[in-house]
């Protein structure tokens, strides 16, 4: 018993505490990504593997338009937590804006695999990926296209039908 007890003096209590990210969180959704970007760091210093820090900061770089460190920290928050649609989805529009789509469509895919149910998103921001590849995949592209608009994402129909030379994507 005084060996436990020795034990839990010794290691530090931070270790059983979930990393607080609130006043960075408001400060981020106040639009302030710089000061948010500061304070997640902070709380990185001391937690490196604060999952929601690391979203957040993540969130804070894309914000300030500073992408590799965005991409840095999505992926660290991916390595701690793969199963969260949202990281490979918020990763995938970093890679998208920086016109890696081959990335960019690896990451829409992983979304969908996660979260089928709520994965219009995913689809449509897939489906714009193809559409920009150096050699277009327009089959793929509208088949996402339709598949995001059966799930409920609203889009320009009559543009996305002459792209696709379709009118499939009608009601």
């Amino acid at each position: 018993m005084k060996t436990l007890l020795l034990i839990l003096l010794i290691i530090p209590f931070n270790l059983f505490a979930q990393c607080d990210t609130e006043a960075a969180d408001k400060l981020l959704k106040a639009k302030e990504p710089n000061a948010a970007r500061k304070l997640y760091s902070k709380i990185l210093k001391k937690e490196p593997t604060c999952y929601k820090a690391l979203m957040g900061r993540a969130n804070a770089y894309y914000d300030l338009q500073d992408y590799t460190p965005s991409l840095i920290d999505y992926t660290n928050a991916i390595k701690i937590k793969d199963n969260d649609p949202m990281a490979y989805a918020l990763r995938g529009g970093v890679y998208f804006v920086i016109k890696n789509y081959e990335m960019a469509i690896a990451d829409f895919t992983k979304m969908i695999e996660l979260d089928e149910k709520h994965s219009a998103y995913g689809y449509f921001m897939r489906g714009l990926s193809k559409s920009v590849l150096p050699v277009e995949d327009v089959s793929g592209a509208c088949a996402d296209f339709k598949r995001a608009k059966e799930l409920g994402w609203v889009m320009d129909v009559k543009g996305l039908n002459e792209y696709c030379n379709a009118t499939d994507l009608e009601d």
